[in-house]
């Protein structure tokens, strides 16, 4: 995958979960009251935001030009994390 279409379906998982979110937040509002399921959903929105966070931050070049190697880490584990989302 590349970088944009890893953030595109982080996106898409994030909407998702936004939208069951404000589900739940039609009838809960205290997050204490929320069963594994719900918190689940918040934690994984959670963590769709910090993943597309880390690529948008994440250095493709170094100072010289040079393709910075240390992204393929960062597309590495943010592809991993979409595959985990998804099979949720």
């Amino acid at each position: 995958h590349a970088i944009a279409g890893l953030i595109e379906s982080l996106s898409e998982i994030a909407v998702g979960l936004i939208q069951h979110i404000q589900e739940i937040r039609q009838y809960k509002d205290d997050f204490h009251s929320f069963d594994s399921k719900e918190r689940a959903i918040v934690t994984n929105a959670f963590l769709c935001m910090g993943g597309i966070s880390i690529l948008v931050k994440a250095p493709l070049m170094k100072e010289n030009g040079a393709l910075d190697v240390a992204i393929r880490d960062v597309r590495d584990d943010a592809k991993n994390l979409v595959d985990k989302l998804i099979a949720i």
